[in-house]
């Protein structure tokens, strides 16, 4: 039943990238997209691999799509949509509400990591990070809770700095980095295996490993 559900993710998660792709990428204006269909698919399909249905998944295959419009967006305009982070923060209230979710963990999320990020801005005068990447993190913290934004922040941090810098020397790119499309990548990890990553941590934690 599994392989079946699995399987049926798949394409239903293509069919979701299409519709986003034909319904809001192109009518933005933004080009080299053809990978979206696919990359949904996959998405979906991992997701329903390792999470139980539940009112969390449903949020987190919403949230799938999103995070690839403000991806191709922030690409090529360094620009993450403002409509991209309410979209999150709307799926992040009917967690809020709706799932057997720990609440202040929830909440915790708003700001953990958001508010390092707004000092950096603060004090770089907004040379280091940008607003929109501090508010999809807000937003996305409160989908995914604390520690789920965290390990999100860690894993953008990371391929973000190996992917960047592998283009910068193979490619001829600027320093300049569109981080959005890693926080994304971040994200949907978390959502994958945040919760499976943060029960091993802590039984070796209190197992002593």
């Amino acid at each position: 039943m599994e392989i079946y559900l699995t399987v049926f993710m798949l394409i239903a998660g293509i069919g979701a990238g299409r519709a986003v792709n034909v319904f809001f990428l192109r009518r933005m204006g933004y080009s080299g997209c053809t990978g979206a269909e696919i990359m949904n698919g996959i998405a979906w399909a991992l997701l329903s691999v390792f999470s139980d249905i539940s009112v969390t998944l449903v949020c987190f295959l919403a949230a799938v799509p999103c995070l690839l419009v403000l991806s191709a967006a922030d690409f090529q305009t360094y620009e993450i949509p403002r409509e991209a982070c309410i979209f999150l923060w709307l799926l992040g209230a009917v967690r809020f509400l709706f799932s057997d979710a720990e609440r202040i963990e929830l909440l915790a999320g708003i700001f953990c990591i958001s508010v390092p990020l707004y000092v950096i801005y603060w004090v770089s005068r907004g040379t280091a990070i940008g607003l929109g990447d501090i508010r999809l993190m807000a937003a996305a913290g409160f989908l995914l809770g604390g520690s789920g934004i965290v390990l999100a922040f860690v894993t953008a941090c990371v391929t973000g700095t190996v992917v960047h810098l592998f283009r910068m020397r193979y490619q001829g790119v600027g320093n300049r980095l569109a981080f959005g499309p890693y926080l994304a990548l971040g994200i949907w990890f978390s959502m994958v295996w945040g919760e499976r990553l943060s029960a091993w941590y802590m039984k070796g934690l209190l197992g002593g490993w």
